[in-house]
Formats: structure tokens, sequence, C-alpha cells
């Protein structure tokens, strides 16, 4: 919400959230072959944005691109007959493969931990 304010304070044509987005899509819209990230960093040094900000943006991005990818994989193992359990196995054995004991115990605990979280969020 605060990179949103500063936006605003910089750009006084774009007065609103949806306008400042709007921006950016047409941007990408209009550079479909273009870098994702090295847009999004232009436009945010445009709007005055900091280097922290810019990183923060950029980091965001990548975790979507990630996010994305992984979800792809999931969406191509589902049409091959793999169980969305089956995948994420196959995801966890390759996360913890080659580590000591120490290592994957601590992994599998967080895993553990953040499914118990998501699910009690979920109920």
């Amino acid at each position: 919400m605060q990179v949103i304010l500063i936006i605003k304070q910089l750009d006084k044509n774009m007065s609103t959230y949806q306008e400042i987005l709007q921006s950016l899509l047409e941007v990408v819209a209009e550079n479909p072959n273009s870098n994702l990230d090295e847009l999004l960093t232009k436009k945010a040094l445009e709007y005055g944005l900091s280097e922290k900000e810019v990183e923060d943006i950029s980091s965001a991005n990548s975790l979507i691109e990630k996010f994305e990818s992984k979800n792809q994989k999931l969406v191509d193992a589902r049409k091959i007959g793999m169980t969305r359990e089956s995948f994420l196995y196959e995801e966890i054995n390759n996360l913890i493969d080659g580590k000591e004991d120490k290592e994957k115990e601590i992994i599998l605990a967080a895993i553990k931990d953040a499914s118990e979280n998501i699910d009690g969020n979920i109920e």
C-alpha cells in the first residue's frame, strides 16, 4: 500500500490504483516480448521509487513467476495421471535430496507447520 501512496504522490495524473495498474498493464501489453521485470523496474524508477522498493517489486515478480512455473508443472503432471500428492511428494524429495539428516528434519518440520497453518486457516 505504501508503494501506491508514493506513486500517487509522484504522479498527480494517476490518482487511483486502477489507473496506475492500467498504466503498467498497457506498458506490458505494448511490449509483449520484453522482459517483464525490466519493464516494471523502468516504470518504478520513472515513478521515483527507491532502490529498495524497486527490489521489492522485482522480488514479488520473481515469486509470481516461480509460482506460475510450479503450477504449470502440476498441471502437466496431472495431465499424465499424476496426483497432486505424488507431485508434491516428488517436489519435496527433490528439495531434500542430498541434504544432511538434520537439514531434512528442519525442512520437513517447516513444511508440516506450514501445512497445519494453511489447514487451520481454511477451516
